[in-house]
């Protein structure tokens, strides 16, 4: 019966130390990085079982540098890393939270970036020129080591979110706009446009040796590989002597009905109606 005796004085610990004020202290800002002179908003998220009656805010270089508001408005105006710390006060306790190297103010970025034609070894087909293919590299200014995120606006209806540089093919000749925005923080962006013209270039051999030794024996019509094209080949008296339809033409010399053609001069009509381009030309066939 000795045991009974202890049961209350152990029920009454147990409900004293349940029934202390509970005091939390948390907060958190809009953004933990941010261009210098953004506005940050912190937030307290602290909680308390009575009434949390101060709040204690430092910000180190922030503007203001202290703060007794719950959910004050800070101004960094210095590129840096910063601790914030909050202290605050109810009806029994003082507590405070101090967050290390909790914001991180940056310089804003100046974007830039060149571009050009990629170079035709880009591709590895042989039948495909790279007129469509544009090469973009960011030239920005950067003034931290931070990340950084990279947005591409090709006036094509097409948007990345890329690395400061890629390789972008259009769909179509033309004239587009082309905008790059660069991205360190909470408003901290910089952009820079330019312009590029995407032309449909066509090379198309005027002589080729379909001999079998294995040195020039077919006719290459390099494009871009995109369009459907339709060559017609006409003998010097206006005779189709072969016709090709396809993205990548390939012709080895023979007619429509396998015959391997004589040495001279052919003519030949290349059109898409894809993107409507035609012309006319010669090829010499030698042997």
């Amino acid at each position: 019966m000795k045991i009974k005796r202890y049961i209350l004085p152990i029920f009454l610990i147990v409900f004293t130390l349940n029934s202390t004020a509970q005091l939390e202290v948390d907060f958190k800002a809009d953004t933990t990085i941010v261009c210098e002179n953004v506005v940050v908003y912190f937030n307290d998220l602290s909680t308390s079982d009575t009434t949390i009656t101060t709040w204690s805010w430092k910000f180190e270089e922030g503007t203001p540098a202290t703060s007794n508001n719950q959910n004050p408005v800070v101004v960094y105006d210095t590129a840096g890393v910063y601790n914030v710390i909050l202290t605050i006060v109810d009806a029994n306790t003082t507590i405070d939270e101090i967050k290390t190297e909790y914001i991180t103010v940056r310089k804003r970025p100046v974007a830039a970036f060149i571009l050009g034609p990629a170079q035709d070894y880009f591709l590895t087909d042989t039948f495909s020129l790279s007129s469509f293919f544009y090469d973009f590299t960011s030239q920005s200014t950067l003034f931290d080591s931070y990340n950084y995120s990279y947005y591409w606006d090709f006036g094509d209806g097409a948007f990345v979110d890329s690395t400061s540089s890629l390789i972008y093919k259009f769909q179509n000749s033309g004239d587009y706009s082309v905008r790059f925005v660069i991205n360190a923080g909470k408003e901290c962006t910089d952009t820079a446009d330019a312009s590029v013209t995407v032309e449909d270039i066509k090379l198309v051999p005027n002589i080729f040796t379909p001999n079998g030794d294995g040195i020039n024996d077919f006719l290459t019509i390099k494009t871009n590989g995109v369009h459907t094209y339709e060559l017609f080949i006409f003998s010097r008296w206006g005779v189709i002597v072969h016709t090709i339809s396809a993205k990548k033409i390939t012709w080895d010399g023979h007619t429509s009905a396998g015959i391997l053609i004589d040495p001279g001069v052919y003519y030949y009509h290349l059109s898409s109606a894809e993107n409507g381009h035609s012309e006319t030309g010669f090829i010499h066939v030698m042997r």
